[in-house]
């Protein structure tokens, strides 16, 4: 069994916000990597309906056998190095 997470990203800048995706899922990867966390890191997606009045959005989606992984990778995210908003939806297909 399978713990998801995901991260969503939304900005009006198209470009920021492709900048910031790539960022974070930089930070993700290596912290993750780092620390020999089991986390499977898929992203950032175009999600189907992708802009919203104005509002571009990408989504980062997080597994692991284990939520602790998931919530330590997440808590390297300083929102203030980014700026784009980001959301965090934990088992966001439940």
């Amino acid at each position: 069994i399978f713990r998801l997470a995901e991260l969503e990203l939304k900005h009006v800048d198209e470009k920021k916000l492709e900048h910031d995706a790539h960022y974070l899922l930089h930070i993700l990867h290596t912290y993750a990597h780092k620390n020999e966390l089991p986390v499977t890191i898929l992203g950032p997606a175009k999600p189907p309906v992708s802009k919203i009045k104005a509002v571009h959005s990408r989504k980062i989606y997080l597994k692991s056998e284990n939520f602790v992984y998931i919530a330590r990778v997440c808590k390297e995210i300083k929102h203030k190095n980014f700026s784009s908003s980001i959301y965090f939806t934990p088992n966001p297909l439940v």
